[in-house]
């Protein structure tokens, strides 16, 4: 059994100046230094975009776990108030 690549993650700080930078963008509001930050942090989270696909392409394809014996299970079930 193979072992999955954990995801990675765009990180909070960059994700917040990235929004900010995006409603900026849409008022008409950016100047050309702002454009190339947010160009540069689109391209990052894309590229994070693609290696997360990767990963998760990979596992989908992996072989599962070899499980030839029965595995017990519990089941939790609410009752529900029966109509009177």
């Amino acid at each position: 059994m193979s072992t999955s690549q954990p995801l990675l993650r765009f990180p909070s700080e960059k994700q917040e100046l990235m929004d900010r930078l995006l409603e900026r963008n849409q008022n008409g509001l950016l100047s050309v230094e702002d454009t190339e930050v947010l160009r540069s942090l689109v391209d990052e989270a894309e590229r994070l975009l693609v290696e997360n696909a990767k990963s998760l392409e990979a596992f989908t394809q992996s072989e599962p776990p070899n499980c030839s014996s029965p595995v017990p299970v519990t089941v939790w079930v609410k009752p529900s108030a029966s109509p009177s």
